[in-house]
This record gives structure tokens, sequence and C-alpha cells, in this order.
């Protein structure tokens, strides 16, 4: 119970920081608009038996992951996340099966996605698929493609 709290308290603050520096820093001026719904889904493989900690970075790495190669294709999406606060929801799989076919998924309803694959250097072998993260979006087209998923 701890650990889910120490997560969800790192995520948050993780959000709360990106958060203080959009306030002095816009990324784009505001020529497209976007609904005010936009989150970034992290779907964690279960089955990888992660630790609190392990699973906090690998959803970092995720995040930003993701966020780095939106900067150059879509701006403007990132700042309306920015407008969200940096909404993130952090769901399990049971599988890495499980996971690509979330990928595949997404890919096919031409929703960005990131999969993190692991170093090796602590607690998983090097070159496993960690974390998938997807986004950001609306809500609606995510539920297109993670609603049989349960949070963490």
């Amino acid at each position: 119970m701890f650990e889910l709290l120490g997560l969800v308290i790192l995520l948050l603050s993780l959000g709360l920081f990106f958060q203080r520096r959009s306030k002095t820093q816009s990324l784009v001026p505001r020529p497209y608009t976007f609904s005010s719904d936009l989150k970034m889904v992290m779907v964690v493989r279960h089955d990888l038996k992660m630790g609190t900690g392990k699973i906090a970075a690998q959803c970092c790495h995720a995040c930003l992951g993701l966020y780095k190669s939106l900067i150059t294709k879509d701006l403007p999406r990132l700042q309306a996340w920015e407008n969200s606060c940096y909404r993130k929801i952090v769901l399990k799989c049971p599988s890495e099966e499980e996971m690509l076919k979330i990928a595949e998924a997404a890919d096919k309803k031409n929703l960005d996605y990131y999969i993190v694959r692991d170093a090796g250097l602590t607690q998983i072998a090097p070159g496993s698929k960690t974390v998938l993260s997807i986004g950001p979006a609306s809500e609606d087209e995510l539920k297109d493609v993670t609603s049989h998923l349960k949070l963490l």
C-alpha cells in the first residue's frame, strides 16, 4: 500500500514540477485548440514484478520519451496537455504480448506511443519492454485502446 502511495506521490510531484515550469515558459503560441481533457496513459507490465521505485523510474522514462518525441512533431498538443496539468494515468497489463497489442491498437488509432526498453542495470533483463506510454489524447480516444486495463 505504501509503495503504491509512493508511486502516486512521485507521479504527482513530477506533474507539479512541470506545471510550475509551464507557467513561466510556454512551449508555443496557442494557435490550435484541443479539448481540455488530454491525458497520457502509461501501461506497466505487471508480469515483470518490478519494485515500486523501478516502476516509478520506468514510468518517468515512458513519459519523457513520448514527450521528447512530440516536441518536434506536435507542439500544440503538448501545450494543450500542459494546460490540462499534465494529466497522467498508470494502468497495469499482464504481459509483453498484451502491451504490444495495445501499442498496435494505439498505432491503428493514430495515437502516439513510446515503449521503454530497460538497460538491464538493476532488476530487469536488458532490452525488456517495461512500460508503454500513449497520448496525450482525449479520454475517449484512450478508452478505445485501454478500457480493459485496471489501475496499477
